[in-house]
């Protein structure tokens, strides 16, 4: 027919070539330490540097501050959280 005849003694065609090598980890600034730059471990720096806390107040503890003014500032101040910016990790509930 028409079209280019595919004969069965024709070769494969010649296989890609091999990629180059990724590029060795570059440090991250300041550390000396290779970074991937994709995992990041918020608790090794909390450990090393401290938490960072951040206070935060319950919702009900809020509703019950406005309903039940002024004891409900009670109720408030019980419901507070503190956490870590860094990592999440609760640090203290309640009055602290």
């Amino acid at each position: 027919m028409g079209g280019p005849s595919s004969s069965p003694s024709s070769s494969p065609p010649p296989p890609p070539p091999p990629l180059p090598p990724p590029p060795p980890p570059v440090p991250a600034p300041g550390t000396g330490i290779p970074s991937a730059g994709v995992y990041f471990d918020p608790y090794a720096v909390c450990r090393e540097k401290g938490h960072e806390p951040k206070k935060s107040f319950g919702i009900l503890g809020i509703i019950a501050a406005i309903v039940f003014f002024p004891i409900g500032l009670l109720c408030c101040f019980l419901d507070r959280w503190t956490v870590c910016r860094r990592c999440g990790a609760t640090l203290a509930k309640g009055w602290h």
